[in-house]
């Protein structure tokens, strides 16, 4: 990106382009445009990895990153990509049972299991397991 070419060392502006391709992935989502949003979840995951190793104790930094794992297993979900949505679910969970991630929001921690759950009932049903 542009904004990040400018200054590449400032984490602010890397949290706020991820923060934003998140956002989209989301509007995406709702909207059913799935390829799109399918392809902001995953700008945005590789800007907060990024964000993430220039700032490594940040709390709100791994908790999106979280969050956006389970956005992208939603998407998935949504397009019917049953093993595509259970492999973003669990790095979700597992994200989740990080310390920096695990004491914030409650619910995001139990959308990520929900969502692994109906991932794996659909793998389950489309492959007949």
């Amino acid at each position: 990106d542009a904004a990040t070419a400018l200054d590449p060392k400032d984490v602010t502006v890397r949290f706020d382009l991820a923060t934003t391709r998140q956002n989209l992935a989301i509007t995406h989502m709702r909207r059913g445009e799935l390829a799109p949003a399918r392809r902001a979840a995953t700008a945005a995951l590789a800007l907060f990895k990024a964000t993430m190793a220039a700032s490594p104790g940040s709390r709100q930094f791994h908790f999106d990153f979280a969050a956006t794992w389970t956005t992208l297993g939603q998407i998935e979900l949504a397009d019917r990509r049953f093993a595509a949505s259970a492999d973003a679910f669990r790095a979700s969970v597992d994200l989740f049972r990080d310390p920096l991630v695990a004491e914030r929001k409650q619910t995001e921690r139990l959308l990520a299991h929900e969502g692994l759950g109906d991932a794996l009932s659909g793998l389950a049903a489309d492959t007949g397991e």
